[in-house]
């Protein structure tokens, strides 16, 4: 039996029986490890212990406990912590018979997590929708913890839903409408935080797309391929007009001989005197100046505003 002038082989055994002593930990070379916190936070945790005779009376012989907390003597460790760090500190248990014993220990105090800023809807009109125009538009959001869960209310037109995770409003409208409707957020905090707003959609009459809207769409093959035959055919209705011009003007002067565009492509001599009137009149009518002339001019000022216009839709497009 140990009295109270205890050997040094009683105070080991007495130390052993001590978890607050933590003899093992002590061989070791490492303290023991208490839970800790975050700043700011409560905390109360009795100093566990066994052996000896109780009741024991503690405190604290080297070190400082975390700011904000006490070690009281019947064991009991609590408080608020106010400063962030790792505090080791030495702890020393005296049971009823004064027996002692000894152990070191070691707290870790995080910082206070980032002050969360209030959860607000930044989105506060939405833009109108076009009945069979797909429409996309996400809702602006900040504050809070992510992620959010999104809600709405009655009145969402007819062909569009809003998604409850990623805040977008999506869909092809039915029908033309306008409303007003209610959406609601809610953020991943233990008490989530929300926020409400009431906004507004009109849904425009549909109509058919616009020829810009139709060229932009054309495939970029099918312009090159048609740009490339309409080059040809400007080649084709100057080489026209140039030829045409020049007969029309010498066969009015019954020139000869005359030169004339043939029907290869290459230029040709024809003998005026060898034609029959009707053919010298033919080629001094009007209908053949409209012919030879002013179609192959239209062509060429109808390609190339075509070529142009491609051009611009393409380059929009980019």
């Amino acid at each position: 039996m140990c009295t109270t002038r205890v050997s040094r082989a009683c105070r080991c055994v007495v130390a052993a029986m001590l978890l607050a002593a933590a003899a093992s930990t002590e061989a070791a070379g490492e303290p023991r490890e208490l839970p800790g916190g975050r700043v700011g936070a409560t905390f109360s945790l009795v100093m566990p212990a066994k052996g000896g005779v109780p009741p024991y009376a503690w405190k604290v012989t080297t070190g400082q406990v975390p700011p904000g907390l006490v070690l009281k003597t019947d064991g009991l460790l609590e408080g608020r912590f106010q400063t962030a760090g790792t505090y080791t500190f030495t702890v020393e248990a005296v049971d009823s018979r004064r027996n002692t014993a000894q152990g070191e220990v070691r707290m870790r105090v995080e910082p206070a997590p980032a002050a969360v800023r209030p959860l607000e809807i930044l989105t506060e009109s939405l833009p109108p929708a076009v009945v069979g125009m797909p429409y996309e538009l996400r809702l602006a959001v900040e504050g809070g913890v992510p992620p959010y869960r999104w809600s709405a209310g009655d009145g969402v037109p007819a062909g569009l839903a809003l998604d409850v995770d990623s805040g977008v409003m999506r869909g092809t409208p039915a029908e033309a409408a306008a409303g007003r409707f209610e959406i609601e957020v809610r953020d991943s905090q233990p008490a989530a935080a929300s926020d409400a707003r009431s906004v507004s959609l009109s849904v425009l009459p549909g109509g058919s797309p616009s020829t810009v809207d139709w060229v932009e769409a054309t495939p970029i093959w099918l312009k090159i391929i048609s740009s490339l035959l309409m080059l040809w055919l400007v080649r084709k209705a100057w080489q026209s007009f140039v030829g045409g011009r020049l007969y029309w003007r010498w066969a009015a002067a019954g020139q000869k001989p005359v030169m004339k565009l043939m029907a290869d492509g290459g230029w040709g001599v024809v003998d005026w005197e060898a034609m029959s009137d009707e053919e010298q009149r033919n080629y001094r009518s009007p209908a053949y100046l409209l012919r030879a002339m002013v179609l192959p001019l239209a062509g060429m000022a109808v390609c190339v505003g075509v070529m142009s216009f491609w051009a611009y839709t393409t380059w929009r497009a980019l």
